[in-house]
């Protein structure tokens, strides 16, 4: 009896062992390692193309444990959703984090883990968002029209006396904002007083070039330098820095006006009901930490939202973001004005270039 017990309790033994075993090869690898998968959503394009490579190739093969996955497709209805139905799948948002209530959308930065007091002061920043890099938008001109005396401010763009030949302007309403904003400027009105818009002044200085067939309407960001390049135009207003420097480097001759300049701060949040906020806190840290974040002005023209990091920015690229012009005082966005008139001002805008 003895035996027969000792042979079964081998068996049985023997038949759990093989069990765990088959278990632990049949396992996600994901699950087996404890893996977690962080899903950040942005706006791509050659922006999205170097966070992917500088920022979080980088930082997955330094935390192998966490995988991080690059989706576009930012829509704020979409993110609204999810916190109305409890079923979040993103983790990451870099958006229009509009929000008056962003304590409903998004956890609370982590100041224990993210260097904050390094990190540039925006309109746009809350307790709930961060800044993690600068965009400059501006007006380009064609170098060869213009020799030894290019324009350089928003007066110049709409000096049609001065500076003779057709302007583009971007006619889309979400670029009211910034449109409306240099044409202000164009107009004479002091950059401490811009807000609320005037917009009696705005469309004045537009109408000036409309009335003298000096306006050339154009909808996407990338036929700015492709307006230039084709000579239909001698000025475009509006443009990326970015595209400017790559037309450039593709064979054009563009200057670009930074004394025109019109900052942006990307921000970014932590979807609040994120499974993995503390793994997101930790990637935000890692972006901004201030060796990493100079590191995307390597492949875009955009800046660091480090202020330790402004000079680690290579010097090949220093000219074509901010931290190479430390004399500009670009136009800002002021976010909580323009959350609560900005899609009036938005409609007014299309009003306009739409003729009616």
């Amino acid at each position: 009896m003895t035996s027969v017990i000792a042979r079964i309790s081998r068996s049985l033994i023997a038949a759990v062992t093989v069990g765990a075993m088959l278990c632990s090869t049949l396992a996600p690898p994901a699950m087996a390692q404890g893996k977690v998968t962080l899903v950040w959503v942005g706006y791509g394009g050659a922006s999205g193309e170097a966070v992917k490579k500088l920022w979080l190739e980088p930082f997955m093969k330094a935390h192998p444990n966490i995988e991080v996955i690059y989706q576009t497709g930012v829509q704020w209805a979409k993110l609204k959703a999810m916190r109305e139905t409890g079923d979040v799948t993103w983790d990451l948002y870099e958006g229009d984090l509009y929000a008056t209530d962003p304590e409903n959308y998004f956890e609370k930065i982590d100041c224990t883990v993210i260097p904050c007091n390094e990190i540039m002061q925006d309109s746009n920043r809350s307790d709930y968002t961060i800044v993690t890099r600068t965009l400059v938008n501006g007006f380009a001109y064609d170098k060869a029209k213009f020799g030894d005396n290019p324009p350089k401010t928003w007066q110049d763009f709409f000096d049609i006396q001065k500076f003779p030949g057709k302007r583009g302007v971007l006619a889309r309403p979400t670029a009211a904002g910034t449109v409306l904003m240099g044409a202000m400027t164009g107009a004479g009105v002091p950059r401490d007083q811009l807000v609320p818009y005037k917009l009696d002044k705005a469309f004045e200085a537009l109408n000036k070039l409309r009335d003298s067939d000096n306006l050339v309407l154009f909808a996407q960001g990338p036929q700015c330098p492709q307006l230039l390049r084709d000579k239909e135009v001698v000025m475009a207003g509006h443009c990326d820095a970015g595209s400017i420097v790559a037309a450039n480097e593709d064979g054009a001759n563009l200057g670009f006006a930074w004394d025109s300049s019109i900052v942006l701060a990307a921000s970014i949040a932590v979807v609040k009901g994120s499974k993995h906020p503390k793994e997101a806190m930790q990637l935000i840290a890692y972006i901004l930490d201030k060796d990493n974040n100079a590191k995307l002005s390597a492949q875009v023209a955009q800046g660091p939202a480090n202020t330790l990091a402004m000079d680690k920015v290579d010097p090949k690229y220093k000219a074509w973001t901010l931290a190479g012009h430390p004399d500009v005082k670009p136009l800002t966005y002021d976010w909580p004005y323009l959350r609560k008139d900005g899609q009036a001002i938005n409609a007014a805008y299309e009003k306009w270039f739409s003729g009616n």
